[in-house]
């Protein structure tokens, strides 16, 4: 089993990125809370911290390679296609290919929604709304964004 630390380092060293299954995590995990469960004192605490750290750099070395357009595969994959999404919204949005209005962009619904207000919209309905929320819903697979040219960005 490779440790926290050990996949960090190779998420540094290796150019794609490292992949890893739920087993895994599971095992590093359950490894870690082994140290969690003795914190309270300062080495514990201190050893929680750094692996806090770790974990954090092990995200972001991901994330950056992720945006790379390097394939994740593993227990986080669902994370390369979430980035990949909000990376093509983002690129549309601000190349112009999304037409946009006070803050607010065109979509499709993807299935039946109960919007603020009350309002609810029907699988292939067309709404107009802000697009920060609109991109929250895309990530969740309730709507695509519009573009000018009818493609839609899922």
């Amino acid at each position: 089993m490779r440790t926290l630390s050990e996949i960090v380092e190779m998420e540094l060293t290796e150019r794609d990125p490292v992949p890893m299954n739920w087993e895994e995590v599971e095992k590093v995990i359950t490894s870690i809370k082994r140290i969690s469960d003795l914190s309270g004192d300062g080495i514990h605490d201190k050893e929680m911290e750094l692996l806090r750290g770790l974990a954090e750099s092990l995200f972001e070395l991901r994330l950056a390679k992720g945006l790379e357009d390097k394939r994740i595969e593993g227990f986080d994959e669902r994370l390369s296609q979430i980035l990949n999404g909000i990376k093509r919204a983002y690129v549309a949005l601000i190349s112009g290919d999304v037409p946009i209005k006070g803050g607010k962009v065109l979509c499709r619904c993807k299935s039946n929604l109960n919007l603020k207000g009350g309002k609810g919209v029907k699988t292939g309905d067309l709404v107009v709304m802000e697009f920060w929320q609109a991109l929250t819903l895309m990530i969740a697979g309730y709507l695509s964004v519009v573009c000018r040219d009818g493609r839609e960005i899922q």
